[in-house]
């Protein structure tokens, strides 16, 4: 192997290292955002639920469920 042919092969190399840090640096900022979204909508949840009980706990709530029971 010359001397041009190892150069070649490190440059390359180093392309295909640099392409590949790229790629994986692209699906880290999809994975992320995903990420961030999911735990917006996880939040967002969190505070429904913490509506509702807040609506079910409420004892004007216990006494219109026994009135619309008789």
């Amino acid at each position: 192997m010359g001397l041009m042919s190892l150069v070649a092969v490190i440059a390359i190399g180093f392309f295909a290292m640099v392409l590949i840090k790229d790629y994986n640096s692209k699906q880290q900022d999809g994975q992320s955002r995903e990420i961030e979204k999911l735990q917006g909508e996880v939040d967002e949840l969190k505070q429904r639920i913490a509506n509702l009980e807040t609506i079910v706990t409420d004892k004007s709530y216990d006494l219109k469920d026994k009135i619309n029971r008789l």
